[in-house]
């Protein structure tokens, strides 16, 4: 991982000199959870939170290609809870933790006015680990390492110069994705999963959750 994050600073200094800084990325936080009230009890319900945050940079290195990065951190916990016949309370616990990054490539193949036609390829790398906790004994999950690869055309608008809207269009993605699990106890023992999705879909195309709008800042 550290090795690619250099690679990715080497390559923004490189381009730097002769190239368009932008940048974008997101960030998020969620929180569920509540409680169980009757005559005599009040309980709490199970309740997850999640954060997540990525940030972006890009180099328009010319007016058709563009190179960048993401980095990803990401959290997500839960927590139950047992009673028993005394109703004591004892609260169940659990976290992942994720760390990854995406290089990415960007290519414009058409532009009219302010309009951008461009596809965007990546590679995503993820790790990712986990832990339980019961009340008296906390127990560390399996790490998951995962690789990936994702192709997704984007439609662009440019506001002025320095703000660009973005609309990807995941009816016409192409990704594939694998990671492998390993015993914390016996890095012998390992689930291995591959996974691959194409589609191509004009049923469904002004659907909200298979368009995407957001913005990228130029410098």
């Amino acid at each position: 991982m550290k090795k690619i994050l250099l690679s990715m600073a080497l390559m923004a200094f490189i381009g730097s000199a002769n190239a368009q800084l932008w940048f974008g990325g997101g960030i998020s936080f969620s929180h569920n959870g509540g409680s169980a009230k009757t005559a005599n009890t009040d309980h709490k319900v199970a309740g997850t939170s999640s954060f997540s945050f990525e940030p972006m940079v890009g180099f328009d290195l010319s007016d058709k290609l563009s190179v960048g990065g993401k980095l990803n951190f990401a959290t997500s916990s839960g927590k139950s809870y047992m009673y028993d016949a005394d109703d004591k309370e004892t609260v169940l616990k659990s976290t992942t933790n994720t760390v990854g990054v995406i290089p990415f490539a960007r290519y414009k193949f058409v532009e009219f006015n302010k309009f951008g036609l461009l596809a965007e390829a990546g590679l995503p790398i993820a790790n990712s680990s986990s832990k339980n906790d019961n009340g008296s004994n906390t127990t560390k999950g399996d790490p998951t390492t995962s690789f990936g690869l994702y192709v997704v055309p984007m439609l662009t608008y440019g506001l002025n110069d320095n703000f660009q809207l973005e609309c990807s269009l995941d009816f016409l993605a192409l990704n594939a994705s694998h990671s492998v699990t390993k015993d914390r106890d016996d890095s012998k023992n390992k689930i291995i999963s591959n996974s691959f999705d194409f589609g191509a879909d004009t049923r469904d195309v002004a659907t909200l959750g298979w368009i995407k709008i957001g913005f990228i800042y130029k410098l």
